[in-house]
C-alpha cells in the first residue's frame, strides 16, 4: 500500500520502500545506499529510505518532531503489527503540558491518568468501552488503516512507560491487578511469563495449564507443566502463546513434527495420514522454470522462499507480488479448508441472504468480517445489527434468538425523592447529562447505589 509522504505530498511511498510520484510515475529523486534526498516540510533533507517508509506508513504529522522518531523491533505476531516495528521518541512530545503523543498513534496524545486527546480536533475522547473488563477507546490505527478498539492501559504504557525490549516484553502488567487502574504509575512492560506469574502471585489466575506433545517422527507423547516448557523443548520462542500458535489454528501440528494439546484435551490424536497433510489452510506448489516443484504448507514459509516482506498475510496479494517479481515461477494453491456457504436472516423483513463465504457475505451486507464470524460461530444465536447468521442449511430458522450481548443498553435514571424518571438511549448520553464518567454510572448500576438522589438501571427498550 502506498501513502503520501508527510511533508511532501508530491510523492508516495510503500512499506517496501518503493517510492513513486503521486501520479504513479517512476521516482526522480536521487537515491544512494538506501538514502533519499527529498524536500520535507520545505527543507532539503537526506534520510534513510526505510525510516521514511515507516514515517509514511504510520502517517506521522509532526513537522517539528519527526526527526526525533526512531523505530525498534517488536514481535508482529504478538502485537498484530503489519510492520513489525514500534515507534520510539528520543524525547516525549508534549501537548498542552499534560499529554504525551502516543507512539504509533500520533494523531492522539494521552495523559498519565489515561485521558486521551485528539490533536487535530483539540478535544478529549470521552467515550470509553469495556473489552474483557479492560477500558478501551476507538482510535484510528495507521498501521492497519482503520479504526479499532485500543486498550487504554497499553496506550498509557506506550507514551509513559519505558520499555528497553518490546520484543521480549510485549505485555503491559497492572501492578495492583486492577484492570481499570491504568495510571502510568500502576503499569509496567513485561514478558508473558512475568505477567502470568504476577497473576498467580496476586490470586488473579490459577495454576498454569499443563500440555502434552506427540512427536510424529517417534510416535511418543510427552507431558509438560507449562506451555513455556513446550516452546523451549520444540524450538518455539519462549513468549509464544498457546492461543495464538495452536488453539486458533485449524491444525495442531507445529514445526511439521509436533502435535500439541492441553493435557485435559481428550480428543483423539490425528491419524498418521491426517498428520502427513498437516491440515494447514493451504497446500502451495511452486513450479520453478526448470520444472522442479517445491511444496509449502504455510504462507510464512512461502514468503521466506520468495523473499517477499512487509505485506499482509494474504495469499492472493502474495501471488500478485510474486507474479511481478518472479514471472517465470508458477504458483498453484489448494485451499484445504474451503469456506462453507453462509446465510443471513433479516430479522425485520424475513429476507434471507445467501453467500459462498463469510467474507462474501460481509461485502454484500457491508458488515465487518469479524462481526459475522463471531456471531455465526456463537452457539447462542443473537440479533447482530439486524441479522441472524448461520451456516447454510435447509432447516427452518430458529426464531428464538437473543439481543446482541454487546449491544448498547438504554439507561433509566430515577429520582428517589421526586420519582421523576429520565430515559437515555445510551450510556454516553446518561453520563454526559449528569456531567460524570462512564465508570461512575457503571458502578452505580452494578452496586445499586445512588448518585445524589438518582438511581440508575439498564433497560432493554425505551
Amino acid at each position: 500500500m502506498f501513502k503520501k509522504i508527510p511533508g511532501n505530498h508530491d510523492y508516495i511511498l510503500s512499506l517496501n520502500s518503493e517510492i513513486r510520484k503521486v501520479n504513479g510515475d517512476i521516482c526522480d529523486l536521487p537515491i544512494a545506499n538506501n538514502f533519499v534526498s527529498i524536500n520535507l516540510y520545505g527543507k532539503n533533507e537526506t534520510v534513510d529510505l526505510f525510516w521514511l517508509s515507516l514515517i509514511t506508513h504510520f502517517e506521522v504529522k509532526l513537522p517539528e518532531h519527526y526527526k526525533n522518531i526512531k523505530f525498534v523491533e517488536c514481535n508482529p505476531v504478538l502485537t498484530n503489527s503489519s510492520s513489525g516495528k514500534i515507534m520510539v521518541f528520543a524525547r516525549p512530545i508534549l501537548i498542552n503540558k499534560k499529554y504525551r503523543v502516543i507512539p504509533n498513534y500520533t494523531d492522539y496524545a494521552i495523559s498519565k491518568e489515561g485521558k486521551i486527546f485528539e490533536i487535530e480536533s483539540n478535544k478529549e475522547i470521552v467515550k470509553i468501552d469495556i473489552i474483557n473488563n479492560y477500558p478501551s477507546v476507538s482510535l484510528y490505527d495507521p498501521d492497519r488503516c482503520f479504526f479499532k478498539k485500543m486498550l487504554i492501559h497499553r496506550l498509557v504504557s506506550l507514551a509513559w512507560c519505558h520499555n528497553d525490549d518490546y520484543f521480549g516484553k510485549p505485555i503491559v502488567n497492572h501492578k495492583d491487578g486492577n484492570k481499570t487502574n491504568y495510571h502510568a504509575s500502576n503499569l509496567e512492560w513485561c514478558s508473558y511469563s512475568h505477567n502470568a506469574q504476577h497473576a498467580i502471585d496476586t490470586g488473579l489466575k490459577g495454576i498454569v495449564k499443563k500440555y502434552k506433545v506427540r512427536d510424529l517422527e517417534t510416535d511418543t507423547v510427552k507431558t509438560y507443566d507449562s506451555f513455556k516448557q513446550v516452546c523451549l523443548d520444540i524450538g518455539l520462542h519462549e513468549n509464544t502463546r498457546f492461543v495464538d500458535k495452536i488453539y486458533r489454528k485449524k491444525t495442531k501440528i507445529v514445526r511439521d513434527r509436533y502435535e500439541v494439546k492441553e493435557l485435559e484435551d481428550l480428543t483423539p490424536w490425528m491419524s498418521n495420514e491426517e498428520a502427513s497433510v498437516k491440515k494447514n489452510k493451504y497446500t502451495i506448489t511452486l513450479t520453478n522454470p526448470d520444472g522442479s516443484n517445491e511444496i509449502f504448507y504455510t504462507i510464512t514459509d512461502l514468503m521466506k522462499r520468495l523473499k517477499i516482506w512487509n505485506i499482509s498475510y494474504n495469499i492472493d496479494e502474495i501471488i500478485k507480488v510474486a507474479d511481478v517479481k518472479y514471472p517465470d515461477i508458477k504458483i498453484d494453491v489448494i485451499d484445504n479448508f474451503p469456506e462453507s456457504e453462509v446465510q443471513a436472516l433479516n430479522v425485520k423483513t424475513g429476507e434471507v441472504t445467501n453467500a459462498k463465504s463469510i467474507r462474501e457475505l460481509s461485502r454484500i451486507l457491508n458488515l465487518g468480517f469479524s462481526t459475522i464470524h463471531k456471531a455465526i460461530n456463537n452457539p447462542n444465536k443473537y440479533d447482530c445489527k439486524g441479522y441472524v447468521f448461520r451456516y447454510k442449511t435447509n432447516d427452518p430458522w430458529n426464531t428464538d434468538y437473543k439481543r446482541h450481548p454487546n449491544a448498547a443498553k438504554h439507561i433509566r435514571a430515577k429520582n428517589v425523592t421526586t420519582n421523576e424518571e429520565i430515559n437515555f438511549p445510551t450510556m454516553e448520553s446518561a453520563f454526559n447529562a449528569f456531567k460524570t464518567t462512564y465508570f461512575v454510572i457503571r458502578s452505580k448500576i452494578d452496586n445499586k447505589t445512588q448518585l445524589g438522589d438518582w438511581m440508575f438501571k439498564e433497560i432493554l427498550s425505551l
